[in-house]
């Protein structure tokens, strides 16, 4: 059941002004005291900086962990504040900034090393989501000793009407929560955000080892090779298929514009074991930490099977078990060589 923090959520410009209204001074990490003029536009220089990629953060991307679990190579991270905006848990718990007069958002900016990073991370984030947009915006870094001058960054901008497009509303996780929050700790963002707008959200408790979700399996599992698992992918328009281990799951879709099953087909239907990249995105300081995709163990595939369930759920998606992969006659296994 979701558990009720003991301040309640904000949810209006006017309540909102009561954090945003006060900016603290905020003592900073020493890297990012001096990344300001690493961050920030140089005028004079326009030509010689259009390749560079600024990113203001308000997610789980904001923790280091997270970063570095991810692959994601970015420098001069540092506290900042975007006004207009305000973040909302309401679709699927996660994190996303819509529009909102009169309110804040705080955040990390930082920047990507290499395009293909930046764009690699935007496949994995938003995949092919089409109410999520990618909005260049003007943020300002705590401490600035130009704090007229905003930093320019893309955000991620959820679009339309968050009520009438949220078909899986949820509470957000308290392991997702925790991350952010941590995060946004560690690069010194202001406190009362912090408590106020991330701690005081309804949130579901984590779940322990023992404890996991798991779909639903037919009574009898049929044996599946890799190449005919890509071929049941091809021909199929009203179903995904995923596969968690050695076993295919099988997840109808009514709705092709469904975040989930959008996700889903873009990252898992008709690839191998998706166990590693649920082990990169969704990150568990509870789960044993591993470099490689070939270190993993029953209990990340049980973990990544539990993990997926509590998201397909929040886009009202289900999926089952129906095929257990075995080798083919060249020995090709259940990911096929690839992820």
């Amino acid at each position: 059941m979701p558990t009720k923090a003991e301040f309640s959520i904000y949810t209006g410009p006017e309540a909102e002004a009561k954090v945003s209204g006060v900016r603290r001074t905020v003592r900073l990490q020493p890297d990012a005291l001096n990344a300001s003029e690493h961050l920030r536009e140089d005028p004079s220089k326009k030509d010689e900086g259009e390749d560079e990629i600024y990113f203001f953060g308000t997610g789980p991307i904001v923790n280091p962990l997270v970063r570095k679990r991810r692959g994601v190579n970015v420098s001069g991270e540092r506290a900042a504040v975007l006004s207009e905006y305000r973040i909302t848990f309401a679709v699927g718990g996660i994190a996303n900034v819509v529009q909102g007069r009169g309110c804040e958002v705080h955040g990390v900016v930082m920047k990507f090393d290499t395009k293909e990073g930046w764009e690699e991370y935007k496949k994995i984030e938003i995949g092919g989501r089409e109410n999520e947009a990618v909005r260049p915006v003007d943020v300002y870094a705590y401490n600035d000793p130009d704090p007229d001058t905003p930093i320019r960054a893309h955000v991620f901008v959820m679009e339309g009407n968050i009520a009438k497009d949220a078909p899986m509303e949820q509470p957000a996780e308290e392991r997702y929560l925790k991350l952010i929050a941590d995060g946004l700790k560690f690069h010194g963002v202001d406190e009362d955000y912090i408590e106020y707008q991330i701690m005081s959200t309804e949130y579901i408790p984590s779940r322990k080892t023992g404890d996991y979700y798991k779909f639903p399996s037919r009574s009898k599992l049929a044996a599946i090779t890799f190449d005919k698992y890509e071929a049941l992918c091809r021909d199929t328009k009203d179903k995904c298929y995923f596969v968690l281990g050695e076993y295919v799951f099988e997840m109808p879709v009514s709705n092709p514009e469904n975040p989930g099953a959008m996700w889903i087909r873009g990252q898992c239907h008709g690839k191998g074991d998706m166990s590693w990249i649920i082990y990169k995105i969704r990150i568990d300081p509870g789960i044993p930490e591993i470099e490689r995709e070939e270190d993993l163990t029953p209990q990340h595939v049980e973990w990544a099977e539990s993990m997926t369930y509590e998201y397909l759920s929040k886009c009202n998606l289900s999926a089952t078990k129906c095929y257990r992969l075995v080798e083919d006659g060249d020995g090709v296994g259940a990911n096929g060589g690839l992820w």
